[in-house]
């Protein structure tokens, strides 16, 4: 592994460890609403069909799991004091289905989905992804064409 690797791994450890203290920090004021972090105010969930984004604004979109043609990240440089990290869940458009801001609620637990259910995943641009301050365009996962 080279030097870029270990370079992003450090990169999206300190990411990690930076919104755990925020979050421990807003739990020990008494709550979280106020301090929440405007990405986090967005909400991932999944389940067994599909993949669901809640918007703060209240609005919903959805895209089911058979349904995935392609997964990117766009990321901006307006790091890291405003949200710079979006994922795209495309479903057989160029315009993608569903995006949310990386940090919102529940993006961990749909990351580890992601990875287990989706073939060929790309980990190692992840990694690059986390390092990027740039605005750039990275994909991490296309569905296999059929033979």
């Amino acid at each position: 592994m080279g030097y870029s690797f270990w370079i992003g791994l450090f990169i999206a450890l300190l990411y990690f460890f930076i919104q755990l203290k925020e979050w421990r920090d807003a739990r020990k004021q008494g709550g979280e609403k106020g301090r929440l972090n405007p990405e986090s105010r967005t909400v991932v969930s999944f389940d067994d069909e599909k993949i669901t984004v809640r918007y703060e604004n209240g609005e919903g979109r959805e895209v089911r799991w058979d349904a995935l043609t392609m997964i990117g990240i766009r990321t901006t440089d307006e790091g890291p004091f405003r949200p710079d990290m979006f994922w795209g869940l495309h479903a057989g458009s160029e315009n993608p289905a569903v995006v949310y801001p990386q940090g919102a609620t529940g993006d961990g637990e749909l990351l580890h989905a992601l990875q287990r259910r989706l073939p060929g995943f790309d980990n190692r641009t992840l990694i690059e992804v986390m390092g990027s301050t740039e605005n750039n365009f990275f994909l991490i996962w296309k569905r296999a064409e059929p033979a």
